[in-house]
């Protein structure tokens, strides 16, 4: 026994009282509950951030995607009422006899006031159930910006004649 008493110590170091007692250092115990409660208010923070930009986000792109549809919306409303204006007002002059499906020419006359008057009209035409056909255009390769008519008369069915048109409307002279 006396020779354990006498015997050297591994640990050379002294031991604080915490260390001999089993207990935290004091150290530890003001340190750790610090540290822990900064990853969690910085976590918590991180995260409630994030959460908010990714709502911010969602909310954004669906205000656009309302927006570009009601955009569209009014757009193709505004562009398909024209057309049905017109049909709407052709039917009317039939109805009132001021407009004859058999006179090609006026029909040409009719559609060509018609594209004057909408201009975001390139092509207006008219095809009867005997083959005959008429229409009014504005742009082709031989005449850009200037009005052309296309016929088809019964008299001459299978043959497709192109005239260009004057300011007036009327035809000058044979395209095709």
């Amino acid at each position: 026994m006396l020779s354990d008493a006498f015997a050297p110590s591994h640990n050379l170091a002294p031991q604080s009282a915490d260390e001999r007692s089993g207990q935290m250092p004091l150290r530890w115990l003001l340190v750790v509950p610090f540290v822990v409660q900064t990853f969690a208010a910085v976590g918590l923070t991180g995260y409630i951030s994030w959460r908010n930009g990714q709502k911010a986000v969602e909310t954004l792109a669906s205000q656009l995607q309302n927006s570009v549809n009601n955009e569209v919306d009014q757009h193709l409303s505004t562009y398909l009422s024209e057309p049905q204006k017109m049909v709407y007002l052709a039917g009317k002059q039939l109805e009132r006899g001021l407009l004859n499906p058999q006179d090609l020419q006026g029909l040409g006359q009719h559609f060509y006031d018609q594209i004057q008057e909408f201009p975001d009209f390139a092509y207006i035409s008219f095809g009867s159930r005997t083959g005959e056909f008429v229409g009014v255009g504005v742009g082709i390769d031989l005449l850009p910006d200037k009005a052309y008519l296309d016929i088809v008369e019964l008299s001459h069915l299978g043959t497709y004649d192109e005239y260009a048109l004057n300011e007036q409307g009327d035809p000058t002279e044979k395209l095709f």
